[in-house]
């Protein structure tokens, strides 16, 4: 008798083990699933490379990728399955550097945001951008820039990590370990390095010094302007918008900065970001300045006729023409009136 209440019970316990076991395991995975939907889903477009070689920038992304999904805060897409994909869609990713092509790119995927960015070098110093896309607004998140004097070993062991941190960090708005330190504002030693910049012949020299003077005023947009400037110059367009962005970020109201991107953008083809920032920047020059939104205008009146806009730039070319009187030549001014002309604008319907 004693035997058999034993096994009974023996029996029960191992029923009640495995009915707990079983819903444990049922409300882990249900946890499991919604920690994975609050994740970003997305995917990484190739690295563009500038003055470094196309198998190191490609060995950068793959490391890229990886390092995104380590943070916890975001959900790779591998790139054999996006590869895949693509193909099956008749996509070429090939020369897919512009805002507008890397959305298509993630609406193709199926995912919610894509990483698209660039790494170059000039002189001794590389650099690295990274930009978040959000698929469904075609709208610029989030951004990081890391400018380091790295062999190109250490670059990937050490700056590709680091910058991937900063941007999960900035898109889960966590403060971390590895978010950077913001040191007590010097703007006196900041000032010096930043004159140091000015002074310097090359380009890697100016970026270094306009990073240390950063460092020591973070709150001045300065140091970022001139390296966006610089990038600039050096045709590294991603680069620019990246340091551009940074700036603005630290100084909304300094308006030539939107100019600047402007510029910018339309240098890299990504025109509806353009006409965006000379959008901006005319709304924002103060009066004295006025000068420079009628230049913004004709600036965006080129980029509506590259877009195919015609009435659009037959409005900005009247307004231009309108603002500039006799102070251009007559030549210029037949060009453009015959523009307006071809557009269809009628500058007597407001």
């Amino acid at each position: 008798m004693n035997n058999l209440l034993s096994f009974k019970c023996t029996t029960l316990l191992i029923v009640l083990f495995i009915l707990c076991s079983t819903v444990l395991a049922a409300n882990r995975d249900s946890l499991s699933n919604r920690a994975d939907t609050t994740r970003y889903q997305i995917a990484v477009t190739d690295m563009q490379c500038r003055g470094i070689s196309k198998s190191s920038s490609a060995i950068i992304t793959d490391r890229i990728r990886a390092e995104l999904f380590n943070t916890g805060v975001f959900t790779v897409l591998e790139r054999g399955l996006m590869d895949e994909i693509l193909k099956e869609q008749g996509f070429q990713q090939t020369g897919c550097t512009s805002d507008a092509c890397v959305v298509e790119v993630g609406q193709l995927l199926g995912v919610t945001h894509m990483v698209a960015g660039a790494v170059g070098k000039i002189g001794k110093l590389y650099t690295i951008s990274l930009r978040l896309i959000d698929v469904a607004t075609g709208k610029l998140t989030h951004t990081a820039t890391l400018d380091c004097e790295y062999a190109i070993e250490r670059v990937l062991s050490e700056a590709t990590p680091a910058i991937v941190r900063e941007m999960a960090g900035k898109v889960s708005g966590k403060t971390t370990s590895f978010s950077p330190i913001i040191p007590v504002i010097d703007t006196t030693e900041s000032k010096k390095w930043f004159r140091k910049a000015v002074q310097a012949k090359d380009s890697s020299e100016k970026l270094a010094y306009l990073t240390k003077a950063f460092s020591y005023n973070p709150k001045w947009a300065g140091p970022y302007t001139a390296k966006g400037v610089l990038y600039y110059k050096h045709g590294n367009y991603d680069a620019a918008v990246s340091n551009l962005d940074t700036a603005i970020m630290v100084d909304i109201n300094y308006f030539n900065l939107y100019g600047i991107r402007a510029d910018c953008y339309r240098k890299s083809g990504q025109y509806q970001e353009a006409v965006r920032d000379y959008s901006e920047y005319i709304n924002r020059v103060p009066a004295i300045f006025a000068e420079l939104a009628t230049e913004a205008y004709k600036k965006r009146a080129e980029v509506y006729e590259l877009m195919g806009d015609k009435k659009s730039a037959g409005r900005d070319y009247h307004i231009y023409l309108t603002r500039k009187g006799d102070s251009i030549s007559s030549t210029r001014r037949k060009l453009i009136r015959k523009k307006i002309r071809a557009s269809g604008f009628d500058p007597s319907i407001k």
